[in-house]
């Protein structure tokens, strides 16, 4: 969820509303996961369509890549991605603590072992776990900066990063206990370094057409999707995932190109997609705290409307008054 200025690019609107839609996207399947409702055709169906969503965030990344010294790119990406990591990390933590105590769970685990064991296999503490995300991309961010130091070819950076994530998917789908950012980080860096090459070349007509052609046909015919996060093989074929995600990817960029699907209401979600995804989930505990609603895996759609209905109010809030602290603090 990056601001994409360079040099050489210029704010690319379609690339925003693509941001935008699969930000709106993830906090709805969120809000379906808090709910326990798995089976809802609505969010079953979207799911078809947008398996592909998280693995174009770090192909986007790739697409504004740039050499940078190790140094310099550790302090910019802390900044940038670490440190929210932290910030809003600790805010759903705490939160989380608080649903704890309503529902009566509350003791020492929670406050101590749990953060430390989920930051070690889950890349963030529970609190907050879309925050995943963030600690993956600064890591791929300050990998491909070493690997431009010493000039390591980045097709060899890819096909080391699908060896891995492609073994890393045997031992999650088999249960295997391991850190989830041991997979999702190669997984990563492989959308990203595709992400780069292919950032110019995926708007060629042909490329458009063939790759169009792939995911229709590949969703259609074996439908696949891994869990980024886990790299676990949710249902189809790992290799098949990467494939027709790869295609989508690429026809979503070029579909968005037109400027009837460049909405100013997802490109202004796209523009701010940090602290929607940042914030969600915090607004999701605030919601979950002050409804009084009680933690349970029976499906509760009361839950999941409250908390699509507030996300629709308060977000668009909160990331205001974040915009406005950043602009301050700067």
């Amino acid at each position: 969820m990056e601001v994409q200025k360079t040099a050489k690019y210029k704010r690319d609107t379609s690339l925003d509303a693509i941001c935008g839609l699969f930000i709106v996207y993830m906090i709805i399947g969120h809000a379906f996961q808090w709910a326990h409702i798995e089976d809802d055709d609505f969010q079953v169906n979207l799911s078809y369509v947008f398996y592909m969503f998280m693995a174009w965030f770090f192909y986007k990344s790739g697409m504004y890549h740039k050499k940078e010294e190790p140094k310099i790119a550790i302090r910019k990406y802390a900044n940038k991605l670490l440190l929210p990591w932290i910030i809003y990390g600790a805010i759903g933590e705490f939160l989380y603590w608080i649903t704890c105590y309503q529902n009566g769970i509350l003791s020492w685990k929670p406050l101590i072992a749990y953060p430390i064991k989920d930051i070690i296999f889950q890349g963030t503490m529970g609190g907050n776990l879309p925050l995943w995300f963030l600690l993956s991309l600064f890591l791929v961010k300050i990998l491909m900066s070493y690997c431009d130091k010493y000039k390591i070819s980045h097709i060899y950076v890819l096909i080391l990063g699908m060896v891995i994530s492609g073994g890393g998917t045997v031992a999650m789908t088999n249960n295997i206990p391991l850190p989830f950012t041991l997979f999702n980080v190669p997984l990563g860096i492989s959308y990203y370094v595709i992400g780069f090459k292919l950032k110019d070349v995926q708007y060629k007509r042909y490329i458009f057409g063939i790759s169009l052609i792939v995911f229709i046909l590949l969703s259609l015919l074996i439908p696949s999707f891994v869990d980024f996060r886990s790299d676990r093989t949710i249902r189809g074929y790992w290799i098949f995932f990467i494939i027709s995600s790869v295609a989508g990817i690429i026809a979503i960029n070029n579909i968005f190109k037109y400027k009837i699907f460049q909405l100013p209401e997802l490109c202004s979600v796209g523009k701010n997609s940090l602290s929607y995804y940042c914030l969600h989930w915090i607004v999701f505990y605030v919601v979950f705290i002050l409804c009084n609603f009680k933690s349970s895996d029976i499906p509760n759609y009361d839950l999941l409307y409250e908390l699509m209905f507030w996300s629709i109010v308060i977000l668009p809030i909160l990331t205001y008054f974040r915009s406005l602290i950043i602009k301050r603090i700067r």
